[in-house]
């Protein structure tokens, strides 16, 4: 299962709900389909190179705070 880091501190029950709403994403392609589902669309806002390999995707979530998806 991909790793979660709560760095928004949000509430036990909050991180749960996306922990479980996010477990079955591994693959960029998924992350993005997932995007485009939600109520109101996600979407890529940025991607940041870190080397040649690894990149970390910026989407918009909820309340102002953004999900970072390292990918490889």
């Amino acid at each position: 299962m991909p790793s979660f880091a709560n760095h928004a501190r949000l509430s036990d029950a909050q991180a749960q709900r996306l922990v479980l709403e996010l477990r079955g994403l591994h693959t960029l392609e998924e992350v993005v389909r997932w995007g485009l589902r939600q109520p109101v669309a996600r979407m890529v806002l940025e991607v940041v190179v870190q080397d040649e390999f690894c990149h970390d995707v910026v989407m918009e979530w909820e309340g102002g705070l953004h999900l970072v998806f390292d990918t490889t």
